[in-house]
């Protein structure tokens, strides 16, 4: 392979790759831009807080979800039987 065609052949790899910088630069600006649009959150170690937040919040919730329905069954499991 000749001087001239490995030139070539680097700079078609080069173009190939600025052109995926740009593409993954601009997926990334939208991502971002979405995540302050929707979450409020204006850098990544924000959304990072965030979403452990909202873990952490599911978990209460889910708890407390588990909490009631175990109160609600052990109340009215003992009036099933009552009226037949």
């Amino acid at each position: 392979m000749s001087t001239l065609q490995k030139y070539v052949k680097l700079k078609k790899q080069v173009e190939e790759a600025q052109q995926k910088a740009i593409k993954a630069g601009g997926a990334l600006e939208q991502v971002m831009q979405t995540l302050e649009d929707e979450f409020g959150c204006k850098t990544l170690g924000e959304a990072k807080r965030y979403l452990k937040k909202l873990i952490k919040d599911e978990a209460k919730a889910k708890e407390a979800f588990e909490t009631s329905i175990g109160e609600f069954e052990e109340k009215w499991s003992d009036k099933q039987g009552m009226g037949r």
